[in-house]
């Protein structure tokens, strides 16, 4: 049997490499390994064959560090509360900025499943008030469609440069403080329109079989009227909770300015606006990826990966493919159903915009992104505070 062949490696026979041979053999040299006393042992100082070592070389490039920067993740409506209390716990603790670019996408998470939440107990709370109270219960479930028509949160994407260098992190970590602090005021008055509901069906009940015994069935005007205070105090709790994210988002605006940001603000506002359009074409053509041959078509969602994925998502979007995009994705989504692409259709605008920022900001940092849809929010939160009002004088009239 031939001797194992035995390599020895020093640094002295090291710095005398070419480096462009190094480079374009280190994924090589790297694994070979030596043998010493007919045992495989890693070479001495293998090391100082990384790109990264620490010999000086003219040749090499330095490595480009890319920025955290914000990511989409889809959250289950039942799972978001405890996702955004972990998620203000760590931003109290943030140093760098990379819990805090993360901040905005999660928090319009929550406040879509609280507004779905309000919704709800808003409209079960008008089916138990008493018939005379309609003019109440028409402007709580107008209050309601102000918040499913009108409010509109920016797609927001930004990285630890913009936080750090823009010096936005105390401050960001105030407004999350105090957006905390008015969720927990608003979970506080959801629990007591719940106990109120519970104590109306308790009573109703009560009167059911009173009823049937030939007893009076009356007493349910001071019930309805709490009812009626709790409610009110829920959709006023909404409007300041949106007023807190209102500020946060200024906070960030204010970076736009800065010389350290990049943005890019108009270009994805343009962009969301085509995404939308095919989204709602999409919606005409339910179906059309088996009868009409797109590029869509032709991209097998089983034997993909998923950075292979994502780069056609980026691509088709960089093309101004939208409907194309909105197709694929839906196929990606059928097959990730971790919330990689998001866990609906109510994700893609989200979805294709995210996707669209990372390959936009590869090799770039500083990068902002706020989506003209700032005045829609402030609108919708001028809207509410005048629907807040009316509620509260028509509540007042009836407590005379």
């Amino acid at each position: 049997m031939e001797d194992r062949e035995r390599v020895i490696v020093t640094v002295s026979d090291i710095q005398k490499v070419d480096t462009r041979s190094v480079s374009d053999h280190f994924d090589d040299d790297i694994s070979q390994m030596a043998t010493y006393d007919g045992e495989k042992v890693e070479p001495p100082n293998a090391r100082v064959l990384s790109i990264e070592s620490s010999l000086d070389v003219e040749d090499s490039q330095p490595t480009y560090h890319r920025p955290l920067a914000t990511e989409f993740v889809s959250v289950a409506s039942e799972e978001v509360e405890a996702q955004w209390r972990a998620h203000v716990s760590t931003v109290l603790t943030d140093t760098t900025g990379a819990a805090a670019v993360n901040t905005y996408h999660l928090f319009e998470q929550l406040f879509k499943a609280t507004k779905r939440r309000v919704g709800k107990l808003t409209k079960d709370s008008c089916g138990f008030l008493a018939e005379n109270w309609g003019g109440v219960t028409s402007q709580f479930l107008g209050a309601v469609e102000i918040l499913n028509s009108q409010v509109q949160f920016p797609h927001i994407y930004t990285d630890t440069e913009v936080i750090s260098k823009c010096r936005l992190l105390e401050r960001h970590k105030f407004h999350v403080m105090e957006l905390n602090e008015n969720f927990i005021s608003y979970v506080q008055q959801r629990d007591a329109v719940m106990e109120q509901l519970e104590n109306i069906k308790v009573s109703l009940r009560r009167m059911s079989v009173a009823s049937t015994e030939g007893s009076p069935s009356g007493g349910s005007h001071m019930q309805d009227l709490t009812l009626c205070r709790s409610l009110y105090k829920l959709h006023f709790q909404l409007v300041v909770l949106l007023q807190s994210y209102s500020s946060l988002l200024s906070l960030l605006l204010s970076a736009k300015d800065n010389s350290h940001a990049t943005d890019m603000s108009s270009e994805f506002t343009d962009i969301q606006t085509s995404i939308g359009k095919a989204v709602s074409a999409c919606e005409w053509f339910a179906g059309a990826e088996a009868t009409t041959p797109t590029s869509a078509a032709y991209v097998d969602p089983f034997t993909i990966s998923l950075p292979a994925a994502i780069h056609t998502l980026q691509e088709h979007v960089k093309q101004s493919e939208c409907i194309q995009a909105v197709k694929l994705l839906r196929m990606f989504r059928r097959k990730w159903k971790d919330g990689s692409f998001g866990l609906s259709e109510d994700d893609d605008i989200d979805v294709l915009l995210s996707v669209y920022a990372r390959y936009k900001s590869e090799r770039r940092s500083g990068v902002l992104i706020v989506t003209d849809t700032t005045h829609k929010l402030s609108g919708a939160c001028s809207n509410l505070m005048e629907a807040n009002m009316m509620l509260l004088l028509s509540i007042k009239q009836l407590e005379m």
